[in-house]
C-alpha cells in the first residue's frame, strides 16, 4: 500500500502524521530518516492504547508478546547478582530478552581428624548445581531471588562440612531452583580405611537447562601414615579447592564450588575449606 500526502498535519511534500493511517495497514512502506523514526503501533492482534516505537538504522519491528519493539536483538547489559535473600530483580529499561545462569552455593570440605600414626581424612565439598533458562518479559518486570550461601569447612578434627545454599530465581511463582553442594564428610583417626567424599548430587529444578553440581573426588586412608587426599568438586562456574596435605583443606574459588577436605597424619586436628557462593548471571537483550 502506497501513502500518498493528502493535507493535514504534514508540513512538506511526502510527509504524512500517525493521524491520518492510525490503526491503517501499511505494508512495503518506504521511509526515509529512519534515525529519526517515531510511530505509535499496536502489534498484530492486539488491543488497547499504542505506544510508541522508535526505530534506530538497520532494525526492523518484530513482534514481541502484544507489542512490537525494535528488532536486531542483541546483548545490552549483564547483572550479577552475588547476594541476596528474596531480593527484587528489576528489568531494566529497553530489555525485552533475558538469559539467566545460575549456580547452587558449593559444600565445605570435611576435616581431618589428628592422631599419632593414625591419619584422619576429610572428604571435599560437592558444587552447586547448575541451570539456564531464556525469559520473553517487558522493562520494569520483577523476580525475585535469592543466592545460595556458600558452605563452611568443617571445622579441625572429625567434623564435616555443610552444605551449601540453594539459588532461586522466580518468576511470578515459576521458580527455577539450584540446590547447593552437600558437604565433605569425615572419619575418626586410625578407624576405618574406607573413602570419605560428598553425599549424593541433587540436580536443580524449572530451568531450560539443568545441570547437577558434581561430586568431590574421595579421600582415603590407606595406613596410619599414607593417605589420599579429596579435592572440592568444580562448578560450572567455580575451581574447587584443593586437598590439605597435612594441612587444612582449601576454599573453592569463583562460584558455587567446593571446600577442600582437610587432612592430618599426626596429632593436630585440620579443618576442611569453605566452599563458594553461587550466583546469578543475568544477560539483558533488547
Amino acid at each position: 500500500m502506497a501513502i500518498t500526502q493528502t493535507g493535514g498535519g504534514g508540513t512538506g511534500t511526502g510527509e504524512v502524521t500517525t493521524s491520518l493511517i492510525l490503526d491503517g495497514t501499511v505494508a512495503n512502506a518506504d521511509l526515509a530518516n529512519m534515525a529519526a523514526l517515531t510511530v505509535k503501533v499496536r502489534a498484530p492482534n492486539s488491543s488497547g492504547v499504542p505506544s510508541d516505537l522508535a526505530l534506530t538504522d538497520g532494525h526492523a519491528a518484530k513482534r514481541v508478546g502484544t507489542a512490537l519493539v525494535s528488532g536486531g536483538y542483541g546483548p545490552v547489559s549483564v547483572s550479577v547478582l552475588t547476594s541476596g535473600t528474596a531480593a527484587t530483580y528489576t528489568v531494566p529499561a529497553g530489555v525485552y530478552r533475558l538469559k539467566v545462569r545460575m549456580v547452587g552455593g558449593g559444600g565445605g570440605g570435611g576435616g581431618g581428624d589428628g592422631g599419632s600414626s593414625n591419619v584422619g581424612v576429610g572428604g571435599g565439598g560437592n558444587a552447586g548445581g547448575y541451570a539456564e533458562k531464556i525469559y520473553s518479559t517487558t522493562p520494569g518486570a520483577t523476580f525475585t531471588y535469592t543466592v545460595g550461601a556458600l558452605g563452611g569447612g568443617g571445622t579441625a578434627g572429625n567434623n564435616a562440612g555443610t552444605v551449601g545454599g540453594q539459588t532461586l530465581f522466580n518468576e511470578g511463582g515459576s521458580v527455577v531452583t539450584c540446590p547447593g553442594g552437600a558437604g565433605g564428610t569425615s572419619m575418626a583417626a586410625g578407624t576405618t580405611v574406607l573413602g570419605n567424599a560428598g553425599t549424593a548430587v541433587v540436580a536443580p529444578t524449572g530451568g531450560d537447562v539443568n545441570i547437577g553440581g558434581a561430586a568431590s573426588s574421595r579421600g582415603w586412608r590407606l595406613s596410619g601414615t599414607l593417605w589420599v587426599g579429596s579435592n572440592g568438586a568444580s562448578s560450572m562456574l567455580g575451581g574447587g579447592g584443593l586437598q590439605g596435605n597435612n594441612t587444612a583443606g582449601a576454599a573453592g574459588t569463583g562460584y558455587g564450588a567446593g571446600g577442600g577436605g582437610g587432612n592430618s597424619d599426626n596429632t593436630t586436628d585440620r579443618a576442611g575449606g569453605d566452599g563458594t557462593a553461587g550466583v546469578i548471571i543475568v544477560e539483558e537483550y533488547n
